[in-house]
């Protein structure tokens, strides 16, 4: 059997997919909340796939790292993908992804702006998908402006990121958009 894991709300990705690609899957991959787990409770055995940690605030990111280090003490019974010890989140790999050369702009916490960014910049949620928080911002002080606007009713203001293409060309910056737009 196959466990897909993730939150509540989004455990529709995989059924979608399933129903959609092999519905002969249905019967073997099963999609189970994260609240649902138990770990106190015999788990079956088969392949866990865990997901969508981004959307896992603190205390339940760290009862879903050790659900997975439970699996992960008996290997005969349990194959684990993606494992949540392991995430460094949206940030986190767009750090290292600049720092590998791999991308062409950069990410920072809004606290974290360096002054020797450049713009125009990108403003969004770290751990939503729906893309930037309106246009490109073009100064510093429009970065906060931009966080303060749509921080009003959310809990998070410091998961606001902000992307900023390493390079002023305008085709840097045309692939600076279309990157940050998940």
């Amino acid at each position: 059997m196959i466990y897909f894991h993730a939150t509540r709300g989004y455990t529709f990705t995989m059924n979608s997919f399933v129903h959609s690609w092999d519905k002969t899957l249905a019967q073997k991959v099963i999609s189970v909340p994260y609240g649902d787990l138990d770990l106190r409770a015999p788990i079956p055995a088969g392949l866990h796939i865990f997901s969508d940690f981004e959307r896992l605030r603190r205390p339940e990111a760290a009862y879903v790292r050790a659900f997975h280090e439970r699996l992960l003490e008996h290997p005969e019974s349990y194959s684990v993908l993606n494992s949540p010890t392991r995430w460094t989140g949206r940030l986190g790999l767009n750090q290292a992804l600049s720092d590998a050369g791999i991308n062409d702009y950069r990410a920072f916490r809004i606290g974290d702006v360096p002054p020797d960014l450049r713009f125009p910049a990108f403003v969004r949620w770290e751990n939503e998908h729906s893309g930037s928080l309106g246009q490109p911002v073009m100064n510093h002080p429009a970065i906060q402006e931009r966080a303060d606007e749509h921080a009003r009713g959310r809990l998070r203001l410091q998961r606001h990121s902000c992307w900023s293409s390493r390079s002023s060309t305008p085709a840097a910056r045309t692939a600076c958009s279309a990157s940050t737009r998940c």
